[in-house]
């Protein structure tokens, strides 16, 4: 997807996802252990301070919004996969369904 001159998405459109995507295949990678989420929670930890440090003069003003939902989005992917946690049903799919809406509503205000 290329982006035209001039033109910028929406923070976290591309992103989110992706981190997204990154939980569910942590969850996926470590089955029963809980190292590997463990490890990708620390991992995406880093990540972002890492970025948030290396920008300091981007924006003063900002807050932790994006980093905040960056590590609840990462949660909400792991939880959407996690069978060994909470039996998979109808009800758990739809209550991470709900809290991903809620999670997107409180973004774009």
């Amino acid at each position: 997807m290329a982006r035209k001159a001039g033109q910028t998405p929406p923070a976290g459109l591309r992103t989110l996802p992706l981190f997204a995507l990154s939980g569910s295949l942590v969850m996926l990678l470590g089955g029963a252990s809980s190292l590997l989420p463990t490890a990708g929670g620390l991992a995406l930890v880093a990540l972002l301070a890492a970025h948030r440090r290396g920008h300091p003069e981007a924006e003063p003003e900002t807050g932790v919004t994006t980093e905040v939902a960056a590590v609840v989005t990462s949660r909400l992917g792991m939880l959407a996969v996690a069978a060994d946690v909470v039996p998979r049903t109808q009800t758990w799919l739809a209550l991470v369904a709900g809290a991903v809406v809620v999670v997107a509503l409180l973004l774009s205000v």
